[in-house]
């Protein structure tokens, strides 16, 4: 068993775009458990996890720049 935490940023407001370029996308963290559940971590958080587990991490896309 190990602790997991994480810090991040963009997970419920999007990188906003400048010069007319649109926002960029959030960015998710899941727990993927032995169980079969997947749960879905806030932007600040920490949880144990057992041999065999796994964490998904989707980083944030950036926003744009100028219009296309």
């Amino acid at each position: 068993e190990m602790e997991c935490a994480i810090l991040s940023s963009h997970r419920s407001l999007a990188p906003r775009g400048i010069a007319g370029g649109g926002d960029g996308q959030v960015g998710e963290t899941h727990v993927l458990r032995n169980d079969g559940r997947t749960e879905v971590l806030p932007a600040c958080a920490q949880t144990s996890l057992a041999a065999g587990e796994r964490v998904v991490i989707r980083t944030p896309t950036a926003g744009g720049f100028g219009k296309a």
